[in-house]
C-alpha cells in the first residue's frame, strides 16, 4: 500500500526537495531548475499510464480502506510496546498485533517491516527508538490520511498532496 502512497508523495516532494537545493546552493554550484506542479502531474499520469489502470484502482481503492485501519494498528502496537516492560511483553505486543493485521487482511510495506522486526535487543535505548520509528509511520499516515480520504483517483490524491496544509 505504501509503495503507491510514497510515489505520489515522492513526486510531490520533488518541487520542494528542488526549492530547498536552490535557497541553499553555494556561490560555486548552480541552482538546480524547479520542478512545476505541471511537470509533478505529468509524471504521475505517465507512471499511471505504464500502470494496469484497473489493478491501480482497486489498489487505490484498499489503500483508502485499509489505510485507517493500518493507523488505528499501528496506534495501538505502539501504546502497547510503550507499555511492555521486558522483551517478553514487547514479544507479545508484537504477536498480538500482527494477528491483527492478517485478521483485517492489511497488507503495508512498512507495517510489515514495524511488525517482524526482530526484538531481541530490548533495552531501553532499542525501545525508544523502535517507538520513535512507529511514531515517524503514525505520522506520516496521518499526514496522508486527509487526502486519502478525499480523494477519488491517485490524481486526485497527488492534487492533495500539493496543496498548502490549511486547504487540504
Amino acid at each position: 500500500m505504501k509503495k503507491f502512497v510514497l510515489l505520489i508523495f515522492f513526486l510531490s516532494g520533488l518541487a520542494q526537495a528542488d526549492e530547498q537545493t536552490n535557497n541553499t546552493t553555494s556561490q560555486t554550484q548552480q541552482p538546480t531548475q524547479d520542478i512545476s506542479i505541471e511537470h509533478e502531474k505529468a509524471l504521475v499520469t505517465a507512471a499511471m499510464m505504464l500502470a494496469d489502470q484497473e489493478e491501480l484502482h482497486k489498489e487505490f481503492i484498499k489503500m483508502q480502506a485499509d489505510l485507517p485501519k493500518t493507523l488505528d494498528l499501528a496506534k495501538q502496537y505502539r501504546a502497547c510496546l510503550q507499555a511492555a516492560d521486558d522483551k517478553n511483553q514487547a514479544v507479545d505486543c508484537q504477536k498480538d498485533a500482527q494477528g491483527k493485521a492478517r485478521a483485517l487482511d492489511l497488507e503495508d510495506d512498512e507495517l510489515d517491516e514495524n511488525l517482524t522486526k526482530d526484538l531481541k535487543n530490548w533495552t531501553p535505548a532499542e525501545k525508544t527508538q523502535y517507538i520513535k520509528e512507529l511514531d515517524e509511520s503514525i505520522a506520516f499516515m496521518e499526514e496522508v490520511m486527509p487526502c486519502m480520504q478525499a480523494a477519488k483517483d491517485p490524481i486526485a490524491l497527488f492534487d492533495c498532496s500539493n496543496k498548502p496544509a490549511e486547504d487540504k
